[in-house]
């Protein structure tokens, strides 16, 4: 796939930097596991694929609270090196062509921040097919994107494309992270409704595709308390946290 490499590995010490917990919070990766968890039920012991793994922000997590079998895959040489430094007995793929699994062998499969990146119809459909491919039947495909409805605005952490300007599905669009008072970082990532994803989704096979912006709810509650008791989480004001909502949840089944 023709990912922009300068891009991507630019990013790296950032999203290393952002490793912190609320941000982890912010970013919306719990609704991401709680939809993991109702698909699958328990997650110890499951294969899980973390398609544009990175770092392994969220991998690393997921295999040591959750006892999941996260193998990751990224098309970016610093991401899979940081990865695997972390987790030295993890699998973390460099992404070079079709995946490196078997069909029908993993129980899920999560996309973070993943299809934000890839800027054309013809890329995000190969990549939707192949986790569909590696996927049981019955299994979960859930990708963490962007609200369209916060682009142009500023968050507290981050903000996705100049305000006032209208885009057009697959142009460029830069985003600005705030990572401390005085510091961010600017990459580019893709503008894409969120009805172009679903679609991606079912092209691939994948069918009761649903989309929803996550809220601060009583399971969300839950597993925020259960990382808390876990040392994960500081003791924040995650309603604060989570006050803003810049992001979507789409997920379909195999």
């Amino acid at each position: 796939m023709d990912y922009d490499k300068r891009y991507w590995n630019k990013a790296t010490s950032f999203y290393t930097k952002l490793g912190i917990p609320w941000q982890w919070l912010k970013d919306g990766y719990i609704p991401v596991i709680i939809e993991l968890k109702k698909a699958i039920g328990d997650l110890r012991g499951k294969q899980i694929l973390d398609y544009g793994c990175g770092a392994g922000k969220i991998t690393r997590p997921l295999k040591l609270f959750y006892g999941a079998e996260v193998q990751g895959i990224d098309p970016s040489d610093n991401m899979i090196q940081e990865a695997r430094k972390a987790d030295p007995v993890g699998r973390y793929e460099l992404l070079t062509g079709d995946f490196p699994w078997p069909d029908s062998t993993l129980d899920g499969a999560m996309s973070n921040w993943v299809f934000v990146d890839i800027g054309s119809l013809e890329e995000m459909d190969t990549a939707a097919r192949e986790i569909y491919r590696v996927l049981k039947p019955g299994e979960p495909f859930v990708m963490l994107v962007n609200n369209e409805e916060y682009i142009g605005k500023r968050t507290s952490t981050y903000q996705n494309g100049k305000t006032g300007k209208t885009y057009n599905p697959g142009d460029e669009i830069m985003v600005t992270y705030f990572i401390k008072e005085n510091e961010s970082i600017e990459f580019k990532d893709y503008y894409w409704p969120i009805e172009t994803y679903c679609s991606v989704m079912e092209r691939a096979g994948f069918r009761e595709v649903t989309s929803y912006v996550p809220e601060l709810n009583p399971r969300t509650i839950e597993e925020i308390e259960f990382l808390q008791s876990n040392d994960f989480f500081p003791d924040v004001d995650y309603q604060a946290v989570v006050d803003e909502k810049p992001t979507v949840i789409i997920v379909g089944k195999k």
